[in-house]
């Protein structure tokens, strides 16, 4: 899992960033809570317990409102001097080209130019689909505005009683 969350303490420490693989949503609640029960082992943490910070709901979130669940674990967060930072989703495009063969003894130009001619066509091909991307993700972030906050953030709200960084989410990070 690439982290989309990333968790705070009010003085502005980064506890991990969210630009790190640190495997599926259970291994990086498990994560914070051995962190948590290391630093608070007086604190009522004292079980293991990797659901304890668990968000990964998206198998069941259309079939249970989970505001709750996601109150219960802001309510911990902020218990424990923690902040949490709103990631807006966002789909990336990825090129998975095999090995490069490397066979410069039997080299031929005209091989090699028409292979570098489909690698120029493949990626201007890349890049209009990240600019696709790009732009609608722009898209949905100006429609979000509009919309009601997620249930994650709501739950920040109920909790913390002021919207996360990173929400609203801004269109046009450029800028």
């Amino acid at each position: 899992m690439m982290i989309d969350h990333s968790y705070k303490t009010h003085s502005g420490q980064t506890l991990y960033s969210n630009h790190y693989s640190l495997g599926s949503f259970r291994s990086v609640s498990g994560l914070l809570d051995g962190f948590v029960r290391e630093k608070n082992s007086e604190g009522g943490y004292g079980r293991e317990d990797y659901m304890r910070f668990y968000m990964g709901t998206s198998m069941i979130s259309g079939r249970t409102d989970l505001g709750q669940i996601y109150a219960l674990i802001f309510d911990r967060i902020k218990s424990l001097g923690f902040d949490w930072i709103y990631a807006f989703p966002h789909i990336y495009s990825i090129r998975c080209d095999g090995p490069r063969d490397d066979d410069s003894l039997n080299y031929d130009p005209s091989t090699a130019l028409e292979n570098e001619k489909r690698k120029l066509a493949q990626d201007k091909r890349d890049r209009e689909i990240d600019e696709q991307l790009a732009r609608g993700s722009a898209e949905a972030k100006k429609a979000a505005w509009d919309l009601p906050p997620p249930p994650t953030v709501q739950a920040y709200q109920s909790v913390f009683r002021k919207d996360p960084q990173g929400w609203p989410p801004d269109p046009d990070p450029q800028t």
